[in-house]
């Protein structure tokens, strides 16, 4: 029998209430082409290599890693992104590398859950996709999945927001302008951080085209670097680093993200 939908399990259901597909188009070439060039060096990806892409939304990672010859294993909750996903890499092209974008799967899966059925060669979590719960006990069980997903020696990379930075910038409203069937839909984001329990509250006000109005509750545990790391250690990764860009800077409290690195021991 399923688990029953718990209200502080937010993600359960925003992304199939929302148009939240939406902020996953990736519409810039060139940071799409760092992240996969930032992928295949820290990761030490090969052709054949298996990936498993935790979190994959509609595969905007996952596909281009499948057509430069990687098979790419993907899992997320929302069926939607899941259902978009397999008709993108049905439509794709093979890559510069020959690779066939036919050497990736995706799967409805909770990412607190799943493990692929084979180990994989390394894995990523990709666009903040980590820290939902309020609890390190829940979250550090989506990094476990991560490590047993891990042939020995396989390195997994999380990206994630730089606290220091979000703090130092930290703005309580933003309103961002999507394109949309019919119109433009304005999304307008109230945050605020609860210092006690280290958790950003955010509530989404969507205003669609023809006047409809939804309103939805999202939060992130928002660990700071020296926090991630000992989550990583404690999940049983080692070799533990923390990247503050995509061309491999290290991070510190200015940098745009704190994507950490971790390896499974061999």
């Amino acid at each position: 029998m399923a688990k029953p939908k718990s209200k502080q399990n937010w993600w359960q259901s925003f992304y199939d209430d929302t148009p939240f597909h939406l902020y996953l188009e990736r519409h810039d070439p060139a940071e799409l082409e760092a992240t996969l060039q930032f992928l295949t060096r820290v990761l030490d990806l090969r052709p054949g290599d298996r990936v498993f892409d935790q979190c994959c939304g509609m595969g905007s990672v996952s596909i281009p890693l499948a057509a430069r010859g990687l098979h790419v294993v993907g899992v997320d909750l929302c069926k939607g992104f899941i259902t978009r996903a397999r008709g993108d890499a049905r439509k794709a092209q093979p890559g510069v590398a020959g690779g066939a974008v036919s050497a990736v799967e995706f799967h409805v899966g909770d990412a607190f859950e799943f493990v692929p059925s084979e180990p994989c060669d390394a894995a990523f979590n990709w666009y903040t996709s980590f820290g939902y719960s309020a609890v390190d006990a829940e979250n550090i069980r989506m990094l476990r999945r991560a490590f047993e997903s891990l042939k020995p020696g396989g390195w997994f990379a999380l990206d994630f927001p730089n606290a220091p930075m979000i703090r130092s910038n930290f703005q309580p409203q933003m309103t961002h302008r999507l394109p949309a069937e019919g119109g433009e839909i304005v999304i307008t984001r109230d945050c605020q951080i609860d210092e006690d329990s280290g958790v950003m509250k955010q509530v989404w006000h969507w205003e669609l085209p023809g006047g409809r109005k939804i309103d939805s509750n999202s939060t992130l545990r928002l660990y700071t670097p020296g926090q991630l790391v000992r989550l990583f250690e404690r999940a049983g990764f080692a070799c533990v680093k923390l990247y503050g860009t995509l061309d491999g800077d290290p991070r510190n409290d200015a940098s745009p993200r704190c994507i950490c690195v971790g390896r499974r021991p061999a």
